[in-house]
C-alpha cells in the first residue's frame, strides 16, 4: 500500500526512529 511505500522512502531518506514514529502515527505495527 501507499503507507508501506511512504514509511519505506521516508525510513531510507531520514531514519529509523522517523519512518518507526510515522508507523505509530498511522497504526501500524510492521516495523521493527
Amino acid at each position: 500500500g501507499w503507507k508501506s511505500a511512504a514509511i519505506t522512502t521516508l525510513g531510507r531518506g531520514g531514519s529509523d526512529l522517523t519512518a518507526t514514529t510515522i508507523g505509530k502515527a498511522l497504526g501500524l505495527r510492521e516495523i521493527q
